[in-house]
């Protein structure tokens, strides 16, 4: 890396290296954790990174890791404390760091970026990481928006995931100042099927998988993953087929109890796990049922892995009934259809796992890191 490198500061990642929590928080990370991590390590062969996160037991509250400089700061347990005490403690400590640009990620991150950038005199690149706006009740929501629309319209550049990502904030009228696309990217090579077969077989007989299609879904349980469309979908999309659901978050009693609700004994909660290849190389279709979604990583890593995808119609860079088949969200009669589409025929899962995995390679981190040194760079000239 060149010494005249930008210094560039990131916050928002509640975990770095992900993995680090180790149940001290109940709460798992998800896609903004690995989104960063990825990030991060890549962008440190051209750019000074250090990333804020949180402080857990048996972690060193400074250390560097994969090249990326990680300062560690308290936090508050609970569901209501834990997002808003980070990102104050963060704050602080972007008052106190050296760098020329902020990289925020999220939306209250963005907004505590936003701050300490115009009080330090820093330019401030946020990524969304999808819509806050839109998920919960009608005041809520409306305070989001304007949320959004202040930390959007603001920072020096918005980096949107997609095309789509991008239409669906200016169709709620959230204009960001500089809108730039950057996809996600991924470490294409870690997903590689044939690698983790070994594990992947394991994992069939642990779970007592003998020749059923393997549809899986991976992700945070939260309400806008629309898995409840999915169960609904599953139940009516046939029998010869499991469903595993890789993942944890506040959604998880709920969505366990709709299982059993609807008589669903095929359907295995893996909870959090941190063998995600080995279970995506034991799939055959992926399943994205999200009502608002980014580029979501887990995506990029099903195409890689050759699974053969279904997402709901957000706007994510797929091509209808090439790569993926695309459904309605909220709909899941339509997802029923596409289920049985792809378990019921191996031609067709063979067709679309293919296209998948070629439009994959599009998604490497190393694009990603290029694309946002070319923006930081631009920024700071």
């Amino acid at each position: 890396m060149k010494t005249d490198a930008p210094a560039v500061l990131f916050l928002g990642s509640k975990e770095f290296p992900f993995g680090s929590n180790k149940g001290q928080d109940p709460i798992k990370s998800g896609g903004i954790e690995t989104y960063a991590e990825t990030l991060a390590k890549a962008l440190s062969k051209k750019a000074r990174i250090t990333l804020v996160t949180r402080e857990f037991r048996g972690s060193p509250v400074k250390e560097v890791v994969g090249g990326v400089r990680v300062e560690r700061v308290p936090w508050i347990p609970g569901f209501f404390l834990r997002n808003p005490s980070f990102n104050l403690f963060s704050f602080a400590k972007a008052l106190e760091l050296e760098y020329d640009l902020v990289h925020a990620h999220g939306l209250v991150a963005g907004f505590f970026g936003l701050v300490a950038g115009r009080l330090r005199g820093k330019k401030v690149v946020v990524t969304p990481h999808g819509i806050a706006s839109g998920q919960y009740s009608a005041a809520l929501n409306a305070a989001l928006l304007g949320f959004e629309k202040l930390v959007y319209g603001s920072a020096d550049a918005t980096v949107f995931l997609s095309e789509g990502e991008k239409k669906r904030f200016a169709e709620k009228r959230v204009f960001a100042k500089n809108a730039v696309v950057i996809p996600s990217g991924i470490q294409l090579e870690a997903f590689d099927r044939k690698t983790h077969s070994a594990k992947a077989a394991r994992l069939k007989k642990e779970l007592g998988i003998n020749g059923e299609t393997v549809v899986t879904f991976v992700g945070r349980l939260s309400k806008v993953k629309g898995v409840d469309y999915l169960l609904q979908a599953f139940k009516k999309s046939g029998k010869n087929s499991v469903l595993l659901i890789a993942g944890d978050g506040p959604e998880r009693s709920r969505l366990e109890a709709l299982a059993k609700k609807l008589g669903l004994n095929n359907v295995f909660f893996l909870g959090h796990r941190t063998d995600t290849p080995a279970i995506l190389a034991a799939s055959d279709v992926f399943v994205l049922p999200s009502l608002s979604e980014g580029v979501p990583v887990s995506l990029l890593e099903a195409m890689a892995s050759g699974c053969a995808p279904i997402v709901t119609d957000i706007g994510l860079p797929v091509e209808k009934g090439v790569d993926s088949l695309v459904v309605k969200p909220r709909d899941a009669e339509s997802l029923a259809e596409a289920l049985k589409q792809l378990c019921g025929s191996v031609k067709l899962r063979s067709r679309i796992s293919q296209n998948a995995l070629k439009n994959s390679r599009k998604f490497s981190s190393e694009k990603m890191a290029e694309a946002h040194a070319r923006l930081y760079e631009s920024l700071l000239s």
